[in-house]
């Protein structure tokens, strides 16, 4: 983008936001003012590192925020014509102001390197506002495992996944797995990737030396092992334990089917946990009703279930079956 020389000026002139790390950094909080609907303030935001930020405003019902590079190549905006209504976009989140004043703010990623905030008033609004801006400094929160925590009869050749609140990698630090049974524990390496997977939000782990039958294990995730990608580390210890039961050289059995609730798929539920990658299930089933097949439309898994989206539906007192492979 071209800058003109005017422009040039006001953004050496424009108030600068050195971001600190810190929760509650007053640093990290610039005020200004507005008096009129045709102003735009300029605000020079120096980051440090790559982080998710929150750009939180404090003042005035109408307004629009937008962030750019130090170039002024957009990167993001937000705009509220009135908030907390239903014409606030739904990605955007609003929060209550100080002293009963409106605030809003926008949640966006920014790399390392200086940007420039641009406030504007709409619609003749003017008055004070002040500008925040938040850095994520939340650890990431496990949400749930597969095998579940305590549970009994898992297949020891069942695939062990720890899956977060958000997107994590591995920082430095341990993996333990305890057997019970025995009194002895596997220590992996965070980082060996020949057992250890990061995929998103999800640790997959595989360890080298196969589970044992029968056999109460624990899995303990040391903390700062851990971490987002902004360098949030998990603060406590991870643990969570499950019993495995035989190990079965053929596959999860099913155990019950039932339709959805709208009647356009099936439920089929296993007695252990089905692994996606491990099957194509439109290869292994074919869908009928009345005797007329049924196109599968989509197929979502959930621990030892496997939900069938097809294209007819099942009214009451028919007939539906499936053959799988």
């Amino acid at each position: 983008m071209t800058i003109s020389n005017e422009l040039k000026t006001i953004l050496e002139k424009s108030p600068t936001v050195t971001y600190t790390h810190e929760p509650g950094n007053k640093n990290n909080i610039i005020s200004g003012s507005i008096d009129s609907n045709i102003e735009d303030d300029y605000i020079k935001v120096v980051i440090d590192k790559k982080r998710e930020y929150q750009i939180r405003i404090i003042g005035g019902r109408y307004g629009r925020i937008e962030i750019f590079d130090k170039d002024l190549n957009p990167i993001d905006k937000m705009e509220a014509r009135y908030v907390g209504t239903e014409h606030a976009k739904d990605n955007y989140s609003f929060t209550n102001g100080i002293n009963g004043n409106d605030g809003y703010q926008l949640t966006t990623t920014l790399d390392k390197g200086t940007y420039y905030l641009k406030y504007s008033r709409l619609w003749g609004t003017t008055g004070d506002y002040s500008v925040t801006v938040l850095g994520d400094t939340t650890s990431p929160k496990l949400q749930n495992s597969t095998p579940r925590n305590t549970d009994k009869n898992i297949n020891p050749r069942t695939q062990i996944e720890l899956s977060f609140d958000e997107v994590i990698v591995s920082n430095k630090g341990k993996l333990i797995l305890y057997n019970k049974n025995i009194e002895q524990s596997i220590e992996i390496a965070i980082d060996d990737e020949s057992q250890i997977t990061f995929e998103q939000k999800k640790i997959i782990i595989k360890p080298k030396q196969e589970l044992n039958e029968n056999t109460t294990y624990y899995i303990h995730l040391e903390p700062g092992s851990v971490q987002d990608i902004t360098g949030n580390k998990i603060q406590n210890s991870t643990e969570f334990s499950f019993t495995t039961g035989v190990n079965r050289e053929v596959g999860p059995k099913l155990i019950s089917a039932r339709t959805l609730s709208n009647d356009e798929g099936i439920v089929l539920s296993f007695d252990d946990y089905i692994d996606p990658k491990s099957i194509n299930i439109k290869d292994l089933f074919d869908i009928s009703i009345n005797g007329k097949s049924s196109e599968i439309n989509s197929i979502s898994y959930l621990e030892k279930n496997i939900v069938i989206d097809h294209n007819k539906s099942i009214f009451y007192d028919e007939e539906y079956s499936y053959r799988s492979q």
